[in-house]
């Protein structure tokens, strides 16, 4: 196959939006497209080798995987071998094992899998994966499995029956791609049935190009046109595409179409053709694939144990640091590599097989090392209710709840059963969805609890907790992951027409505390824990175990004095909703409300610590030390709706500001008031 020096070209204009992305630039807010223009690309040079060799009769499907191995291997190899220590020796448990299972993950390509499946309570910030960038490896790796066996059972059979078989697949995964970045984003995403159309396009520009042959003679108009309309199709994308632009749908035509124009239009004489063609943006694309590889782990190890966050200035010069590593990589690593005459084929593949041995065992013991010490090792990480069936405390809402669990089974032992599910509003009648679930999945989840809850008369009391403010403003505090809030909406289902999110929010509080109060249920609603604004690993910390209320913890000690945040700050934050939960519970003085700020807040600062512990995992998530600390401050307004409980309960003052612990001694009431609408 000739060597095109545009095609080197058009990689450098997909991995630099890629690195620019990930540093955080909103100006190059679709810079992630740039995935997809390597899809395209990829799909062209691997079905020009392989049709060209088919129609020469002297394809090897042997020889095929060694130029893959020779190619990927390598420096993937290197960039894991020097991730390792640096997770060992810095990394907190929850993220040492995560890391360590992608390690496995990508040993195996199945990278995109494990990624597609970790969401939740539990996941790790995306942008603190060092090997996340590592998925679009794996869905590639995929599709060459399958895509030369295709070619091979086709090619004998006539141009037609192949390019028929080719086009159904396209359709079908580009129907699927489109369905999925409403419905099921992530697995959109992630997984290879809806990327392989991608790679498609890249394939049916490879059999049309060898179909036309070479074409003398300067360039021609539609060859100007074609390849300059594709340029600014990719221009489109990079900078006008963001987090809340479904994909990978139709959106995706946009770059995937405007990298085919490229390759298909940028013949010799064209402007694309000069400017891709040129020194610079060659000797990037030369380099591209070492510095895709390189650039999410050294972002992710900056981030992670930087403090404070690094700023924009401090991320455009890791940036360009970026460049000079993967340089080092492609001459001394990727190069040498390719050589055949150092290593041949069986070589080859008795160190890939090695190698993948190695790494699968590395990623699975170092996950079984870090997994014991894991701040919430209990069973909240596994998915749908947690219930031995003897319950009578029912725990609902979203991750916010989900972090009280384990501080309330400490409390409470199995007489908690925990019923939520990550991202969730608990009410009757609402649903809130976005990029990560489809329309009714939450509502779904809600309802099934809540009859659950309703039909169980051993459920006396249920607790309610929910992240409301970032629900009702869309935005997560102080920056933290915006993804958790990309395209949010939250409806009414019996009132498809209101908008207001405030008002949707009050109207399905006030019907679910009637209705459960209705029913004789006792409800505890927890006002939301204050977001710290920052993410808790950027505290520098050092590991130790210690003893709390009997058990062993492994936690991180910060070495810095300060992990907070200004609580007049996060007062003024959550002034509005604090005020929303205020007015509906004047209306139900039978709800128990609880406020955990002066638990974590002293009259100046909100703290990210408690006695030189971590009250936090992330910008707004407990550590399991942290749900211990609240439960120890929740458990008298628990205890007091309990058969046999206190005479007197604990209840958020909602004509003041609480006083320390935020509870006030009031009477038991089971009637309840009439709510007040509007």
């Amino acid at each position: 196959m000739k060597y095109r020096a545009e095609i080197d070209g058009l990689r450098a204009l997909a991995v630099v939006p890629v690195i620019l992305y990930h540093a955080g630039f909103a100006a190059f807010g679709g810079g992630f497209v740039g995935v997809d223009v390597f899809f395209v690309i990829s799909g062209y040079l691997i079905t020009s080798i392989i049709a060209g060799e088919l129609e020469q009769g002297r394809f090897s499907i042997g020889r095929f995987y060694e130029r893959r191995a020779r190619r990927i291997l390598p420096a993937l190899l290197l960039v894991m071998l020097v991730c390792i220590p640096v997770v060992w020796l810095r990394f907190l448990p929850r993220e040492a094992e995560d890391f360590f299972q992608s390690v496995a993950a990508v040993a195996t390509f199945s990278s995109n899998l494990l990624f597609w499946r970790e969401s939740g309570y539990f996941d790790t910030t995306a942008e603190l994966k060092p090997l996340l960038h590592t998925w679009s490896l794996a869905v590639e790796e995929q599709y060459y499995i399958l895509f030369p066996l295709l070619l091979m059972a086709f090619w004998n059979r006539g141009r037609r029956q192949l390019m028929t078989v080719l086009a159904l697949g396209f359709l079908a995964s580009f129907a699927l791609a489109e369905w999925a970045s409403s419905h099921k984003p992530m697995a959109g995403f992630y997984l290879l049935p809806a990327r392989a159309w991608e790679l498609l396009v890249g394939a049916f520009i490879a059999f049309h190009l060898q179909r036309r042959g070479a074409q003398a003679g300067s360039a021609t108009v539609s060859d100007h046109a074609g390849s300059l309309a594709g340029l600014g199709l990719l221009a489109v994308a990079i900078f006008s595409f963001d987090r809340n632009t479904p994909f990978p749908g139709a959106y995706a035509l946009v770059p995937t179409l405007g990298a085919g124009l490229v390759i298909l239009c940028a013949n010799p004489g064209t402007l694309a053709h000069r400017l891709l063609g040129s020194r610079v943006p060659v000797g990037i694309g030369l380099i591209s694939y070492s510095a895709y590889l390189w650039h999410q782990p050294l972002f992710a190890f900056v981030r992670y144990l930087s403090h404070p966050r690094p700023t924009p200035l401090a991320m455009a010069l890791l940036s360009a640091l970026v460049l000079p590593i993967a340089w080092l990589s492609w001459k001394y690593v990727e190069v040498p590599a390719r050589e055949q005459r150092r290593f041949g084929r069986p070589a080859i593949f008795r160190a890939a097989a090695a190698v993948g041995v190695a790494m699968i065992a590395v990623g699975l013991a170092g996950a079984a090392e870090a997994g014991p010490q894991v701040m919430a090792r209990n069973d909240r990480g596994k998915s749908g209710p947690i219930d031995d069936g003897t319950a009578t405390i029912m725990l609902l809402g979203d991750s916010h709840a989900e972090h009280l669990y384990p501080g309330l089974r400490n409390r409470f032992g199995a007489q908690v059963a925990d019923y939520s599910s990550s991202g969730c509003i608990p009410f009757y009648d609402v649903d809130r969805y976005d990029s990560r679930f489809e329309p009714g999945h939450c509502s779904r989840l809600m309802k099934a609890a809540l009859a659950k809850l309703e039909a169980s008369e051993r459920f006396g009391t249920v607790v309610l907790a929910t992240m409301g403010p970032v629900y009702l403003t869309g935005e997560t505090f102080e920056g933290g992951d915006p993804a958790r809030v990309t395209g949010l909406h939250v409806v009414l289902e019996s009132r498809p027409e209101l908008q207001d999110r405030w008002q949707i929010f009050e109207i399905a509080m006030r019907d679910t505390f009637e209705r459960l109060l209705a029913r004789g249920k006792q409800v505890v609603f927890v006002i939301d824990v204050p977001e710290l604004g920052l993410e808790d690993p950027f505290c520098d910390t050092t590991g130790k175990q210690v003893e709390f209320l009997g058990d062993t913890y492994w936690v991180r000690r910060p070495t810095i004095e300060r992990c907070t945040v200004p609580r007049a700050v996060y007062e003024a934050r959550t002034a509005r909703y604090r005020e929303l939960v205020r007015r509906v519970a004047r209306d139900f003085p039978a709800v128990s409300v609880y406020d955990p700020t002066d638990a974590f807040c002293d009259a100046d600062w909100c703290h990210g610590t408690r006695q030189g512990e971590r009250l936090y995992r992330d910008l707004d998530h407990l550590s399991e030390f942290g749900s211990v600390f609240i439960a120890l401050h929740l458990d008298p307004v628990i205890r007091a709706t309990l058969p046999g409980g206190a005479a007197a309960g604990a209840l958020f003052d909602v004509r003041r500001t609480p006083t320390q612990g935020a509870v006030e001694p009031r009477s038991r009431r089971t009637q309840r008031a009439t709510p007040k609408r509007g």
